[in-house]
């Protein structure tokens, strides 16, 4: 129920936002906003990544001001990871191989993050 109230006023925001400039809902409505097929879901896969990462960070950061009565910063980290949770669930309802791809990207992020690691262990040594 909470994502629909928040798709309903992302939609409000992007209507209004929509009047403020002037623009006629058509255009807005009738735009192509298609990308060839790869090329997205390999755009949306790093997005994705952005997304979960956002979401385990804030949800750690909503965690700890929760616990240390920071009412204020918990309620908008608690906003910050419910977008971010959402926005992960659109990529991969719309992109179901974006999630695969996004696993990889992330392994390999993780492999570099060792590389870098191990290199500096050695200049360290030296």
């Amino acid at each position: 129920m909470a994502d629909k109230v928040a798709i309903k006023e992302l939609l409000d925001q992007e209507r209004a936002e929509g009047e403020m400039l002037a623009i006629d809902p058509a255009i807005l409505e009738g735009a192509d906003l298609s990308l060839p097929g790869d090329y997205e879901v390999d755009l949306m896969a790093g997005e994705l990544l952005g997304h979960l990462t956002n979401f385990k960070t804030s949800k750690a950061a909503w965690q700890a001001a929760r616990n240390s009565g920071d009412h204020q910063k918990a309620e908008q980290m608690y906003r910050l990871m419910s977008y971010s949770r959402l926005a992960a669930a659109i990529i991969q309802h719309d992109h179901p191989a974006a999630k695969a791809i996004t696993d990889e990207l992330a392994k390999l992020k993780v492999n570099q993050a060792v590389q870098n690691r191990q290199r500096l262990a050695k200049a360290d040594e030296s």
